[in-house]
């Protein structure tokens, strides 16, 4: 599971951590915490929303989760294209000459401490990304377990591995255009940077809430598919998957789409005859995505709740309660401005993201008055409306809102 994420030059964002970061986990261990201590540091929950002004750093953060899955599988230059339509000059800081840093916290299953992943990307003279650097390490136990260790490292000088922590093995670092983790990862047995290749390409962004699929384009495709894929384009291909091999779960998935989506018991009518709105397609991907029984390790949804209706909205929130309560070992990462979706999530769920005073991030839970305010009973679109989630932030009055 994602703890925290750590973003340096990356778009909009100078330098902003959000969740657990390696700093405060490290200095909790060397401090005497007890593994319950590290345990209820702050860090980013089964179900995360991200909520902030316009040009709050949002999308930065979603983005960048993306690009890790997907470094995962292709080389810098594909990956930051498919990031950003500028490739690489999209995703560097406007006007910076630092390169950029991406830094993720993550638990994995029978691992007592945290995984942190870190990567550092700069552009060569002619504007194309290369990597600088790449570490993966286990962090330390505290209360005297493992004291932590390098297991994957790239610098200048060149790269080694250690998988049995009693000896290195240095590696060929290649032409840097690529990731060592997924080549290594895919070279070696059950060692940690497999274990940690699989979460992260079994990250998926949902890229169909951007950029609109429509039904015309779905049909081109051909064949049954049994998974959707980030454009929802091949909807019908997953839906012969299921009549074919599954029909059982099907009839399952198919009632509870119907009773959720707006379009009932005409969904597959109104669906094959192009009269559904683009809207109401985006939330038929949605359903089929979080009625998977195979789920992904982690969903990135940037405001999954836009252009539906009040109603629609909340029945988003209950299917997405009910997805993490099925999964307890998956995730969502989400973004929203909507108050009716908020409504469906506590305050440790919720990140406010601020750039008024340098970049910001702030769990909810953190602010007493919110926490007081939720104990009494009210609820999060209540406490946002009344300004209690910006709190912290020095806000400069008049200020036109940019496009986030």
């Amino acid at each position: 599971m994602l703890l925290g994420i750590r973003l340096e030059n990356f778009q909009i964002l100078e330098r902003l951590e959000l969740g657990l970061t390696r700093e405060a986990w490290e200095k909790a261990a060397a401090d005497g915490a007890t593994p319950a201590q590290l345990r209820s540091l702050p860090h980013l929950q089964e179900i995360t929303v991200l909520i902030g002004r316009n040009a709050s750093g949002k999308s930065s953060v979603l983005r960048a989760l993306g690009l890790f899955s997907a470094l995962m599988r292709h080389d810098l230059p594909y990956a930051a294209n498919a990031a950003d339509p500028d490739g690489f000059t999209g995703l560097l800081r406007h006007g910076s000459r630092e390169p950029l840093l991406m830094e993720v916290l993550l638990s994995l299953p029978d691992i007592a401490a945290p995984v942190c992943y870190r990567l550092v990307i700069r552009a060569d003279s002619e504007g194309r990304p290369r990597l600088e650097s790449e570490v993966l390490s286990l962090l330390a136990g505290g209360a005297g377990q493992n004291p932590g260790r390098t297991v994957l490292e790239l610098t200048e000088d060149g790269a080694f591995l250690d998988l049995s922590g009693s000896g290195r093995r240095s590696l060929e670092p290649g032409d840097r255009k690529r990731a060592l983790l997924p080549l290594v990862g895919r070279l070696t047995g059950e060692g940690l940077p497999r274990r940690l290749l699989a979460e992260l390409s079994s990250w998926f962004s949902c890229r169909f809430l951007e950029e609109l699929s429509t039904t015309t384009q779905m049909h081109q495709r051909q064949g049954a598919h049994h998974r959707l894929n980030e454009e929802a384009t091949n909807i019908p291909n997953v839906i012969a998957w299921y009549e074919r091999r599954n029909p059982a779960a099907w009839r399952r998935i198919r009632e509870r789409i119907a009773a959720v989506h707006p379009a009932g018991r005409r969904l597959r009518e109104n669906w094959l005859s192009g009269t559904l709105s683009a809207a109401e397609e985006r939330f038929l991907a949605l359903l089929l995505l979080l009625a998977d029984p195979e789920p992904r390790r982690l969903l990135l949804m940037e405001n999954p709740d836009n252009g539906l209706y009040h109603d629609s909205v909340t029945r988003l929130g209950d299917e997405l309660r009910r997805y993490g309560l099925r999964h307890e070992h998956s995730q969502i990462v989400m973004s929203t401005h909507n108050p009716v979706l908020l409504e469906n999530f506590a305050p440790q769920e919720v990140w406010v993201l601020s750039r008024e005073a340098g970049d910001r991030a702030l769990q909810a839970a953190t602010l007493p008055l919110v926490a007081d305010l939720y104990k009494e009973g009210i609820g999060m679109a209540a406490i946002w409306y009344g300004g209690h989630l910006e709190d912290f932030i020095t806000a400069a009055p008049g200020e036109p809102d940019a496009t986030s």
